[in-house]
C-alpha cells in the first residue's frame, strides 16, 4: 500500500525541515495538516518552522494544537515545553492578540 497524499507531503516537509528550509517546510507541513489534521508529526514540525522564521504566533497556535488533540504524550509534552517557553516571549500575547501572529 502507497502513502497517503498527507504524507507524502510530511516528506517533503520534513525533508525541507532537516534541510533547514523552514519556508518550504511550512509550505508542505501546512498542506500536510489541510489534508490529514491528525498528523501530529507535521504540526509539530510545522510549529518549530514557525519559530525558526519568527512567526511566533503561529507557532504558538499548532503547539496549543497538539497539546489540546494529539494522542502521542511525548509529543504533547514537547509541545508544552515549547509553549512554556514561547507564553515568556515579551510582546508575543499583544502580538497574537492583534491577529498580527
Amino acid at each position: 500500500m502507497g502513502m497517503t497524499w498527507s504524507e507524502r507531503l510530511y516528506e517533503f516537509g520534513y525533508h525541507a525541515y532537516n534541510s533547514d528550509d523552514y519556508s518550504g517546510a511550512i509550505k508542505y507541513l501546512s498542506l500536510a495538516v489541510k489534508e490529514q489534521f491528525d498528523n501530529w508529526n507535521a504540526h509539530f514540525y510545522l510549529a518549530i518552522s514557525y519559530y525558526q522564521t519568527g512567526q511566533y504566533g503561529r507557532a504558538l497556535v499548532e503547539f496549543c494544537i497538539i497539546e489540546n488533540c494529539a494522542v502521542d504524550m511525548e509529543l504533547k509534552q514537547q509541545a508544552n515545553v515549547a509553549l512554556k517557553n514561547l507564553r515568556r516571549m515579551p510582546g508575543l500575547a499583544e502580538t497574537v492578540a492583534s491577529g498580527a501572529a
